[in-house]
């Protein structure tokens, strides 16, 4: 009888030890995966790349300002003003995928002006991809003159002329008595 009191009272002891063991666990998994799984900003990198954009902006130096925009969105990939800027600086250096990308990613964010809208047109033009283009300047919604006029202007460029018309109507409907737009309807 004495033995089977020792093996419950023995079988208790494992049974609570293991019990703290789990508790233990089901605390320190999660928050190890949350750490080692996540890269933890660098601080005094990120705040040296702060210190450099500032820089490069003041000084209009456009490729130190896009390394330094690479850096800061790495540990702020939230920042859709950050990835337009970066795409206007990969469109006017030639790097066409890239500005697409960056523009992408903004408008993935829903940080993407209208001007930003026209810049990632151009920069899917540039890059081959044409009719992913045509639909994105088909479907802009503006009541901004100016940029139904970039739009209407690329889709001219590059000879999706009813497109181009229907950008066009749109700019009309907003201001129907506008000569220009009126001529460049006649015209088409």
């Amino acid at each position: 009888m004495a033995q089977i009191i020792l093996l419950c009272v023995e079988y208790n002891t494992c049974m609570n030890f293991g019990k703290k063991i789990l508790t233990l666990a089901l605390i320190l998994i999660p928050l190890a995966v949350g750490v080692g799984g996540q890269p933890l900003a660098d601080s005094i990198s990120h705040n040296e790349a702060q210190i450099l954009l500032h820089k490069a902006r003041n000084g209009g130096d456009f490729s130190a300002e896009t390394k330094a925009l690479e850096s800061i969105l790495e540990f702020s990939p939230w920042r859709g003003e950050l990835w337009q800027r970066l795409g206007r600086l990969y469109l006017d250096t030639g790097q066409m995928e890239r500005a697409a990308d960056a523009f992408g990613k903004a408008a993935g964010l829903k940080q993407l002006d209208d001007q930003g809208v026209i810049w990632l047109a151009d920069a899917l033009f540039n890059a081959g991809r044409a009719e992913e283009a045509r639909l994105l300047l088909e479907k802009i919604d503006t009541t901004n003159l100016f940029i139904l006029s970039q739009a209407a202007a690329l889709l001219r460029q590059h000879h999706f002329l009813d497109s181009c018309s229907d950008v066009i109507e749109k700019a009309l409907l907003i201001e129907p008595e506008n000569e220009n737009f009126n001529f460049q309807l006649g015209i088409l």
